[in-house]
């Protein structure tokens, strides 16, 4: 049997965007691969569209095949700016060591003062802590990106190769025409790929906003530290990963409301996907309750 053609997605990945030209390619792969050659090779004619089916057929294949190239591209972009970050953090720990015991030895061996060697470790500790802390964030940023990323791609590619199983060798007319009930369900199909993309962008968006609220947090217990406690009783790495999961777990629930509330306004009659929707929000918002416990358990606000 002859090989099948292949998606954008499915050979060597390099989309930088999103074009009208690739929709194009997409689609005609998309009509093949409905409409494959029988055993023999024979391949049977792809039916002449209309300018509306054809535009359903375009914006189909953006919301799919290119959106997962392009899910996948930058993933992979967000993995190598991770690993990036990660050697950039190692190397400023290390750094950071370095500098604070030239300070010790400096200000007890060479200096012999006391105060100025507690006044110069504790102002070059504050200053470190705040410039490793942005970027301990945005490393954590980057990992949360390359979830939305990989999660939102997978899903798509998960529907799109389920409804071309769906509808393979079923399209066609015994006129050679498409069928209606294709029509509707590719409409229903891309639905379904604008509210999983609006529903990633909701958190992309949101996860760009949280470092600078992490920050913000942290630096005022740093401060609150300084002027109630001793410095070593400040926040901890358990304080910043239970301010970023309750981020996360918060997030996510605003992103399954968004999704019920475009699930009951495209399907209002489709009992089993709004209840699929409704009990997204309910494990969801059950994933904060259990955050922000956590986070009262171990003395947090």
């Amino acid at each position: 049997m002859p090989s099948q053609p292949l998606y954008k997605f499915e050979k060597v990945p390099d989309p930088q965007k999103r074009s009208r030209q690739d929709a194009h390619a997409d689609a005609r792969v998309f009509l093949r691969r409905l409409v494959p050659p029988d055993d023999a090779g024979h391949e049977t004619p792809i039916p002449q569209l209309d300018t509306p089916t054809w535009n359903l057929l375009l914006s189909f294949c953006l919301a799919y095949s290119l959106n997962i190239a392009w899910y996948e591209e930058n993933a992979n972009k967000q993995i190598r700016k991770n690993r990036i970050l990660t050697v950039v953090l190692v190397i400023a720990l290390l750094w950071v060591a370095g500098a604070m015991f030239s300070i010790t030895w400096y200000s007890t061996t060479v200096a012999g003062n006391a105060y100025a060697w507690i006044s110069a470790q504790l102002g070059f500790l504050v200053l470190s802590v705040f410039a490793l802390l942005e970027m301990a964030v945005g490393a954590l940023d980057t990992r949360d990106r390359i979830r939305i990323f990989w999660e939102t791609g997978a899903e798509l590619k998960n529907r799109l190769y389920t409804f071309e199983n769906q509808w393979r060798r079923n399209v066609l007319t015994p006129e050679g025409t498409l069928k209606r009930e294709f029509i509707v369900a590719l409409e229903h199909e891309l639905a379904e790929a604008r509210i999983l993309e609006k529903a990633e962008r909701l958190q992309f968006f949101q996860t760009m906003a949280s470092p600078s609220s992490i920050v913000a947090a942290v630096r005022d217990r740093i401060q609150g530290a300084f002027l109630s406690r001793p410095p070593s009783m400040g926040p901890t790495q358990n304080d910043l990963g239970l301010y970023q999961a309750i981020v996360a777990a918060q997030s996510n629930a605003e992103a399954a409301r968004y999704t019920l509330e475009q699930v009951q306004a495209q399907f209002p009659d489709d009992a089993a996907r709004i209840s699929d929707a409704r009990a997204r929000v309910i494990d969801a918002d059950a994933k904060v309750q259990a955050a922000l416990m956590a986070r009262r358990a171990m003395g947090g606000a």
